[in-house]
């Protein structure tokens, strides 16, 4: 079932589309800048972006392994792709969801003026490149959240060259994930 949570009608609010077993929780921290809808489950979710396409889409792996990467991978065909916001605390689950498209990951435990200040960075980048009147890149959209691509850097495990930057876990150190090999590692963080 899916949830409207807020019932502001401010014109400049933009929908968010939380999928969570625990989507209430979001709700009381994006629920007053941004129309929040809250669905439980991937699966339930789909029904919704297959009515309604939001601005943004924050979605729990942890979960379901297929369904949660299905809904990245069908909202990022839209002709006007969502910004979408991973969050798990599973690492492992994590190039699986940047392989699908997503913009940023946010890994668990988190802040809850974090989760809000990353959705808002995301909406607003989006927002900006479609007043543009362009389709928002995914590298815009990157660069707004945690990620950020690293061509010329190789994975330790399978010397691939490019890796992705996907969260920061202090101000000295950052996650990365291999996309060839699927997997994450920590390491200092480049800036």
């Amino acid at each position: 079932m899916v949830t409207a949570v807020s019932t502001v009608a401010k014109a400049e609010m933009h929908d968010v589309l939380v999928v969570d077993a625990d989507a209430d929780m979001y709700a009381g921290v994006l629920g007053g800048s941004f129309r929040v809808v809250t669905a439980s489950r991937a699966a339930v979710a789909l029904e919704h972006l297959a009515q309604r396409v939001p601005s943004a889409i924050v979605v729990e792996l942890d979960g379901a392994e297929g369904p949660a990467i299905n809904l990245i991978a069908r909202a990022r065909r839209f002709s006007l792709p969502p910004a979408i916001l991973v969050t798990t605390s599973d690492v492992e689950r994590v190039p699986d969801a940047i392989a699908a498209g997503c913009d940023s990951v946010l890994l668990k435990p988190f802040a809850p003026n974090l989760i809000c200040s990353r959705v808002s960075r995301l909406v607003r980048s989006h927002h900006e490149s479609l007043q543009q009147q362009s389709v928002p890149s995914r590298g815009d959209l990157m660069s707004a959240g945690s990620m950020r691509d690293w061509p010329t850097t190789h994975c330790p495990y399978c010397d691939h060259e490019g890796v992705t930057g996907f969260e920061y876990a202090s101000h000295r150190r950052a996650w990365y994930a291999c996309l060839s090999c699927k997997k994450v590692w920590m390491a200092k963080r480049r800036d």
